[in-house]
Formats: C-alpha cells, sequence, structure tokens
C-alpha cells in the first residue's frame, strides 16, 4: 500500500513539472469531402458498383487550386492496407502528393477500396451482419475494384488510357490485376509503385515473421471469435478517437506514437510532432481478414503467390494443393517504382525483385532514411516523391488521348 502511494506521488510530482500539453493539428478528423474544399479545391464524389456487388466511393480532384478547367491526365490513386483516400492528401496541401499532382496537370481520382470506411456497401450484403461481405483477399481488390475503377474513370473521362498509382497494397493489387487480366494492360499508360509490397520474405521484423510461422493458428482464432472484420467498425473508431487524444499530448505520449508508427523500424525523422494525430484519425479503416493472412503467407514464401486458402479449397479454386504463383513476368505495363532501404515493411530486397519481374521502366530510390509510413507522411514527401513522381508521369502524357 505504502509502495503504490508513494508511486502515485512520485507520478503527481512528474506531471507538476510537465504538464499535458495538447495541441490538435488543424486537419485532425478532417474528412476528405470537408478537408479538400477546406484549402480551395475541387471535389466530386463518385459511387461505382463492382461486378461482384460491392459499392464503392471514389472522390475526384478534377484541377488545381489556381485553375478552372479539368486537367487533361487522369490518374487512378489508390491506398493501402485500413487506409483511406486521405492518405493520399496528408501530411498537408503544401506536402500531400495529390494535391501536388493536381496542381501539375493531373485530373486525380482517390478510390476508397472495398471495406474501407466509406465503402462499406454492398448490393445486397450487410457488413454488420453477414460474414460473407468480408471474405475478400487483395486478389479481388484487384480484379474487381481497380478495374470497376479504371472502367468508371475512363468512361467518364472520355480517354483511352490513364495513370496508376499505388501504395503498399495498392502496389500488390495493381500487381495481381496486371498479371492476371491483359485485357488492363491497354488501359493503363504507366502503373507506378510506391513503396512496393510482393515479395514479403525479406520483411526483417522477428515480430513478423514469427507470427507468419503461425498464420493458420492466426485464422483458426479469428473465425472462432467471429473477427472477420479487422478491426470492427465500433474498434477502429476507438482507436481512431483514442490515439487521435494521445498523440495530441506533446510530452509523454508523443513518444509511444512515434513507436508505434515505426513499428519494427527506426523513427526516420521525417515527420513532426503532429503527424501522429493526423495519422491516427485517419487509420485504421476497417478491412478483411484476408490481406493481413496473405501478407503474412507471403512473409513464408519466395514467391508472390494466390491466397493459400488450405489443401482442400486450393483444389476446388485453383486445380492443384497449393496456391499458384501470379506471373509479374505477363505484365506489359510500362511501370515505375519508388522505394526506400529503409522501409521495413516492404523490404528494399522485395522492390527489387519486384522491378527485376516486371521489366521496370524507371525505378527511384529514395537517398534519405525513409520509413514505410513516410511514404504517406514525411514532411518532405514533394521532394522525395511528388517530383520523382511527377518526372516518370510527364513521359507518358502523349499516350492519353
Amino acid at each position: 500500500m505504502f509502495g503504490l502511494v508513494r508511486l502515485i506521488a512520485v507520478l503527481l510530482a512528474w506531471f507538476s513539472k510537465h504538464p499535458l500539453k495538447f495541441i490538435k493539428h488543424p486537419d485532425a478528423g478532417v474528412l476528405i469531402d470537408q478537408l479538400v474544399p477546406k484549402y480551395g479545391y475541387p471535389l466530386e464524389e463518385h459511387s461505382l458498383t463492382t461486378t461482384d456487388g460491392y459499392i464503392l466511393v471514389m472522390y475526384r480532384i478534377p484541377y488545381g487550386k489556381n485553375h478552372n478547367t479539368t486537367n487533361p491526365y487522369p490518374v487512378l490513386m489508390v491506398h493501402g492496407a485500413i487506409g483511406n483516400p486521405e492518405s493520399f492528401l496528408s501530411p498537408s496541401p503544401h506536402a500531400g502528393t495529390a494535391w501536388y499532382l493536381a496542381d501539375k496537370g493531373f485530373d486525380v481520382w482517390l478510390l476508397g477500396i472495398r471495406g474501407s470506411t466509406k465503402s462499406r456497401k454492398h448490393r445486397s450484403l450487410d457488413p454488420d451482419r453477414d460474414r460473407a461481405f468480408w471474405e475478400f483477399g487483395i486478389h479481388e481488390i484487384g480484379i474487381y475494384d481497380l478495374t470497376a475503377a479504371i472502367d468508371y474513370i475512363l468512361s467518364r473521362t472520355n480517354k483511352n488510357k490513364l495513370f496508376y498509382i499505388g501504395y503498399s497494397q495498392g502496389t500488390t493489387a495493381f500487381l495481381i490485376m496486371a498479371s492476371v487480366l491483359p485485357d488492363y494492360n491497354d488501359k493503363i499508360s504507366l502503373g507506378l509503385n510506391i513503396a512496393p509490397c510482393a515479395f514479403m520474405n525479406y520483411n526483417p521484423s522477428t515480430v513478423f515473421r514469427f507470427i507468419s510461422t503461425q498464420w493458420e493458428l492466426l485464422k483458426h482464432i479469428l473465425d472462432t471469435l467471429g473477427l472477420h472484420e479487422i478491426p470492427s467498425l465500433s474498434a477502429a473508431n476507438f482507436i481512431k478517437d483514442t490515439m487521435g487524444l494521445l498523440c495530441s499530448e506533446q510530452t509523454i505520449f508523443k513518444d509511444l506514437c512515434f513507436i508505434i508508427i515505426y513499428t519494427g523500424g527506426e523513427d526516420t525523422g521525417q515527420i513532426n510532432s503532429l503527424t501522429p494525430q493526423l495519422l491516427f484519425t485517419q487509420i485504421p479503416s476497417t478491412t478483411s481478414q484476408r490481406p493481413f493472412l496473405h501478407f503474412l503467407q507471403l512473409m513464408k514464401s519466395e514467391e508472390f503467390l494466390y491466397y493459400d486458402f488450405g489443401r482442400e479449397e486450393n483444389l476446388k479454386r485453383y486445380g492443384r494443393s497449393k496456391p499458384p504463383v501470379y506471373k509479374l513476368e505477363d505484365i506489359r505495363i510500362p511501370t515505375a517504382y519508388v522505394y526506400s532501404e529503409h522501409d521495413t515493411f516492404c523490404d528494399a530486397k522485395g522492390a527489387r525483385k519486384i522491378i527485376e519481374r516486371t521489366s521496370s521502366k524507371h525505378v527511384h530510390r529514395i537517398q534519405v532514411p525513409f520509413g514505410h509510413v513516410d511514404f504517406i507522411m514525411s514532411d518532405n514527401l514533394i521532394q522525395q516523391v511528388g517530383e520523382p513522381i511527377y518526372n516518370f508521369l510527364i513521359n507518358y502524357t502523349a499516350d492519353i488521348k
């Protein structure tokens, strides 16, 4: 009892000398439909339905702040796992990739993939009651969501091709689509992959690598608990509210926020003290368990494989006991890559393997320390990512008519 009283006294004394300082990021909690007009940019909201019934939201910034006519070059941007379209608008209009491209003459389309915050809809399935809603993975995102978005944009803009930009899981879905559906190779002028993820066996995290060896047990536990949506909508909102509050505190909790952001890697110093608060009011978004399990499976393999459903289901779906390999060599789209040696989730060795398999046309290796989250949150995003992207894209504008 005396020890507890002493601990409380010590904590009270510490807090008296280090008072909590809550500083709110001006865009924390501001969703895209309010954020874009806030800074003087035009915004359209579109709804599209995939061939398997998912109803997706897609936002369009047709031109930049100082223009008044639609830009001529459509670009589809697809976020990563547990993310939202806001990812490409962070950390600010002065640093976010989507703002930069709109100002540079691109017609920017931001897709919310199935299961994400505003794309939790289906023609017949209820995400809160029907398990079948959540029976999708990265494969379905690539085959159905990306193709629906591409067709929709080309129809609306009356263009023959568009540019594709994916981040993290957005690159995985692109590689799946481009390798499996050859017809869509003719609809993309350049496929640009930021922090590309496919060959995950190079991930250096001992925690992730251990969990990957237990993915079947993890799946069994999740299924037993009925956790097909990860995280649940209520859990996602709780995490956002809690972390958004803690990360607005500029003394003791700030360090914790940075530790979580850079899990498995080093703090690269690329984001400022308010950015974690902004990040945690945007993520996590809801998604299915399957993308996480697929990434864990890939950490055990030296190849870029289809999702492993288990022997019996694999035989039904693939006609073989083990999942087949995605043939990246079949991709005919010119591709470009932006990657970092300091990305500890989608490791540089894995990125280089993708580059070799796809006969890449353009590669930019970031020279400064740059972690996985830095690709969407760095204060130096324009210099390190935006400008290289622009230089790649501008070489292919003549292909879009």
